[in-house]
C-alpha cells in the first residue's frame, strides 16, 4: 500500500507541477517539486521501495518533458543515491537536513540541465539568466522546505499508521 500511495502521490505532484507551477510568471521560477520528494525518500524511507518509485517517476517525467530522454531519471537517481546514507553520518535536526539536501538537489538539477543546454547550444549567452533563476529557486527552497518536510512527514506517517492497523 505504501508503494502504491507513494507512486500515486508522485504522479499527483507531477500533475501539480505541470498544471500549476508552470503557470507562475518567469519572475518567480519555482524549483522542481519532485526534488524534495526524492530527498525525503532518500533520507527517511526504505531503499528498495523508494528506488522503484524514483525510477518510475523519473521515467514519467522523461516521457512528458521536452528534455533529453533519461535526464530526469538520472538526476533523480543521482540525488537519491547521494543522500541515501546521509542520516548515518550527519545528526542534524530533520528539517535542517532536509532543507540543505533539497537545496543541494536543486543545485544539482540546475547544473545538469544547464550543462545540457551549454553542450546542445554551444553558447553561454543564457548563463546570467540561469544563475539568476537558480538563486530565486534556492530562495524558494529555504522559504518552503521546512513546510514541505512537515507535510511529507505527516502524510507518510498517516500512511504508515494505516498500514499498521
Amino acid at each position: 500500500m505504501r508503494y502504491a500511495f507513494s507512486l500515486i502521490f508522485g504522479i499527483v505532484l507531477i500533475g501539480f507541477q505541470t498544471a500549476v507551477l508552470s503557470k507562475l510568471p518567469d519572475i518567480i521560477p519555482f524549483y522542481d517539486i519532485l526534488i524534495p520528494f526524492v530527498v525525503y525518500f532518500s533520507l527517511f524511507r526504505g531503499f528498495s521501495a523508494s528506488l522503484s518509485v524514483i525510477l518510475i517517476l523519473g521515467f514519467i517525467m522523461d516521457m512528458i518533458s521536452g528534455a533529453p530522454n533519461g535526464v530526469y531519471m538520472a538526476t533523480f537517481m543521482l540525488v537519491f543515491l547521494m543522500f541515501h546514507n546521509v542520516t548515518a553520518y550527519f545528526h542534524a535536526k530533520e528539517t535542517v537536513l532536509f532543507t540543505i539536501c533539497t537545496a543541494v538537489g536543486v543545485v544539482i538539477e540546475a547544473l545538469i540541465f544547464n550543462f545540457l543546454l551549454i553542450f546542445s547550444e554551444m553558447t553561454l549567452h543564457f548563463y546570467a539568466k540561469a544563475f539568476q533563476t537558480l538563486i530565486v529557486q534556492l530562495i524558494w527552497v529555504f522559504l518552503t522546505a521546512s513546510t514541505v518536510y512537515r507535510l511529507l512527514a505527516a502524510l507518510f506517517a498517516g500512511v504508515d499508521h494505516l498500514r499498521r492497523q
